[in-house]
Protein backbone atom coordinates (compact mmCIF):
# COMPACT_ATOMS: atom_id res chain seq x y z
CA UNK A 1 0.00 0.00 0.00
CA UNK A 2 1.21 3.64 -0.66
CA UNK A 3 2.26 5.89 1.79
CA UNK A 4 -0.17 8.81 1.82
CA UNK A 5 1.52 12.51 0.91
CA UNK A 6 0.89 15.28 3.38
CA UNK A 7 1.03 18.73 1.83
CA UNK A 8 1.13 21.33 4.42
CA UNK A 9 1.10 25.08 2.88
CA UNK A 10 2.16 28.11 5.15
CA UNK A 11 0.86 32.05 4.40
CA UNK A 12 2.47 33.81 7.33
CA UNK A 13 5.04 37.04 6.31
CA UNK A 14 5.85 37.40 9.84
CA UNK A 15 9.20 35.96 11.19
CA UNK A 16 9.08 34.06 13.67
CA UNK A 17 5.81 32.50 11.97
CA UNK A 18 3.79 30.77 14.73
CA UNK A 19 1.28 29.13 12.35
CA UNK A 20 4.10 28.20 10.73
CA UNK A 21 5.48 26.47 13.85
CA UNK A 22 2.68 24.90 13.77
CA UNK A 23 2.18 23.73 11.11
CA UNK A 24 5.79 21.97 10.74
CA UNK A 25 4.79 20.05 14.17
CA UNK A 26 1.59 18.76 12.64
CA UNK A 27 3.59 17.42 9.46
CA UNK A 28 6.10 15.55 11.75
CA UNK A 29 3.28 14.40 13.69
CA UNK A 30 2.24 12.63 10.38
CA UNK A 31 5.69 11.99 9.62
CA UNK A 32 6.13 9.60 12.51
CA UNK A 33 2.78 8.37 11.67
CA UNK A 34 4.60 6.77 8.08
CA UNK A 35 3.37 9.89 5.93
CA UNK A 36 4.94 11.48 3.08
CA UNK A 37 5.52 15.15 3.89
CA UNK A 38 6.04 18.20 2.60
CA UNK A 39 6.11 21.65 3.99
CA UNK A 40 5.56 24.93 1.60
CA UNK A 41 5.90 28.44 3.02
CA UNK A 42 3.53 30.35 0.04
CA UNK A 43 4.18 34.23 0.42
CA UNK A 44 2.10 36.57 -1.96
Amino acid sequence: MARPLVVGLGGSLRTPSASLTALRAAVEGAADAGADTLVEPVHG
